[in-house]
Order: structure tokens, then sequence, then C-alpha cells
């Protein structure tokens, strides 16, 4: 239920609206702490899904990929060309 009030999956049955729109996708107003590891977006880069929450709070797209960088490289000591 969690994930289809985030916009993650659609309901089997009937729709999910906030303020009046449907949630059909996540979206800034939003936001899920996942529990699982694989809950990461697909179809984003390792950049992406660590640069999302930090857009999500409204810091700029730049300031987000910098960021993203840096935590991944800190925290995983990935080499850079595994973030894109």
């Amino acid at each position: 239920m969690l994930k289809a009030i985030a916009g993650f999956i659609r309901p089997t049955q009937g729709a999910i609206r906030l303020k009046g729109q449907e949630v059909t996708r996540p979206g800034p107003d939003r936001m899920m702490v996942f529990q699982e590891f694989d809950q990461l977006m697909p179809w984003k880069t390792v950049r992406q899904n660590v640069a999302f929450p930090l857009r999500a709070n409204g810091m700029s797209a730049g300031e987000a990929d910098a960021r993203a960088v840096g935590i991944t490289m800190a925290t995983m000591s990935l080499p850079c060309f595994w973030l894109d």
C-alpha cells in the first residue's frame, strides 16, 4: 500500500488521490524510506538514484549531482565510472 501511495506501483483497483490529483508516479510531495535492497529506481543511474532525495528536497541539479558523487565516493569507495 505504501508503495502505491508513494507512486511507485499502481493500485490493482481504484485510484489514489492526493489533493484531488491522482497519484501515478513518485513526486517530491511524498517521500519513502526503503527497507528493502531492491528498491532502487532501475531506470536511473547510480548517480541519479543517490541525487533523487536531494533534488526532491529542492536542491539544484548541479549541487545534487556534486553531492551524489561525493556521497557515493565517500560511502562506497566507487570509482567514478560506476556513477553513470
